[in-house]
């Protein structure tokens, strides 16, 4: 990252330096590790977005093969009251 010319810590004593690197760095840790984390539930949601999305599947699936047996059933009563 190159560095601004306009930093908004431009003209500070460099005395102060190692109290200002050391609140970035801490900054910097702290959102790192908010980002670690956002991405493990990211991850953890995907996972679990997967297997409801299979459960839904399965229902649906399910629910197409009653409705299957609905048709060959009134297909059958259909052919019979001819």
């Amino acid at each position: 990252m190159a560095e601004s010319q306009n930093s908004k810590y431009k003209g500070i004593p460099k005395v102060l330096y190692p109290q200002v690197r050391q609140q970035i760095a801490e900054r910097s840790g702290a959102l790192k590790k908010a980002i670690s984390e956002q991405e493990k539930m990211l991850t953890s949601a995907a996972g679990d977005f997967e297997v409801a999305t299979s459960k839904i599947q399965a229902g649906i699936d399910e629910l197409r093969g009653h409705l299957n047996e609905a048709n060959d059933d009134l297909s059958y009563i259909n052919k019979q009251d001819k």
